[in-house]
């Protein structure tokens, strides 16, 4: 694709957007990274950083009988800045376990923490976990990225927090 136009218009095609026309359709981050990529030796460079996570959470239900995935209180969801169907790294604070998965939405209020699928076998009711979303961003906005971090105070409370810049 040799303009910017053409660009623009292929990634947005592949994310799913519709273009009607104009850039406005287009995010701007899109038309960032595709329209005018930072490039360092001459290779565009995306950083795959941490930008929220939900800390020590305890799993309240593993259901082996399920396609996949991680069932995740709506409340929470909205205090960690997670989306339906997201990819998120799971870690298991009890046996080191770690896989990835992606998130549904479960009940506002219910507390849930649910691992489906096979990833159940590899948790146990009542462990803790940390929830971990990665985005990827170029290396000037990851120098300045400050992740977003739920605690657990007490059953289905939570607080909201932003890791301090070291």
């Amino acid at each position: 694709m040799g303009d910017k136009e053409d660009r623009v218009a292929f990634a947005a095609k592949c994310l799913g957007a519709a273009v009607r026309g104009s850039y406005n359709t287009v995010s701007r981050r899109v038309y960032a990274l595709v329209a005018r990529p930072r490039r360092r030796n001459g290779i565009a460079m995306l950083l795959k950083m941490l930008r929220a996570k939900i800390h020590r959470a305890t799993i309240t239900e593993a259901c082996v009988d399920y396609v996949g995935s991680i069932t995740i209180d709506r409340d929470l969801l909205e205090a960690a800045s997670m989306l339906p169907g997201e990819c998120v790294l799971v870690a298991d604070l009890t046996d080191g376990q770690r896989f990835e998965t992606y998130v549904m939405e479960g009940p506002a209020g219910s507390g849930v923490i649910c691992i489906n699928g096979a990833a159940a076998r590899l948790v146990d009711e009542g462990d803790k976990i940390i929830i971990m979303a990665y985005g990827y961003v170029e290396s000037d906005e990851a120098k300045t990225l400050r992740p977003k971090v739920v605690l657990e105070r007490a059953e289905q409370d939570y607080r909201s927090t932003v890791i301090p810049r070291v």
